[in-house]
């Protein structure tokens, strides 16, 4: 997913805001969704689905994070050499930063780390 200054994925994390509504046990503030009290689930559809509004309420702040850096990169550091050895960059006359390649650099990376099936199966299936 790049690097970690553009943030990373934790899934303990994600976790226990499933189990504490939210909150964080260490701060005690509200940083997730509220996604209800895990005691009044009535089945383990309850967890996937908070578990699955976690997941996309942080997958959303993620990419909003590596898309700053990524946009910097294309625009301050263009990458020759790089595109030089890619395909696709040469051909259209563009930076491999700059979607030379076809596909952006941060969606190479959703690629490699696809999000699990479970998350988006429905509750009623």
């Amino acid at each position: 997913m790049g690097n970690l200054f553009e943030g990373v994925n934790v899934v303990a994390k994600i976790m226990e805001l499933v189990i504490s509504n939210g909150k964080c046990t260490i701060c005690g503030k509200q940083i997730g969704p509220v996604t209800g009290d895990p005691r009044t689930f009535e089945s383990m559809d309850g967890v996937r689905k908070a578990f699955r509004d976690q997941v996309f309420y942080w997958m959303k702040h993620l990419a909003q994070a590596q898309k700053i850096p990524k946009e910097m990169q294309s625009a301050f550091y263009p990458a020759p050499f790089s595109s030089s050895l890619s395909e696709g960059p040469m051909q259209k006359g563009i930076d491999i930063t700059q979607g030379g390649r076809g596909l952006p650099l941060t969606a190479r990376s959703w690629l490699v780390w696809p999000i699990p099936p479970i998350l988006w199966a429905s509750s009623t299936a």
